[in-house]
């Protein structure tokens, strides 16, 4: 339980903070 909620809001946290720079840097890259 513990580590499911961890797991959960490591994965959003890294969706949230890095969603933007990862789309931008997917697209920058060709």
């Amino acid at each position: 339980m513990v580590s499911f909620l961890y797991k959960k809001d490591i994965n959003e946290l890294f969706i949230h903070s890095t969603s933007n720079n990862f789309f931008v840097q997917f697209i920058s890259y060709p």
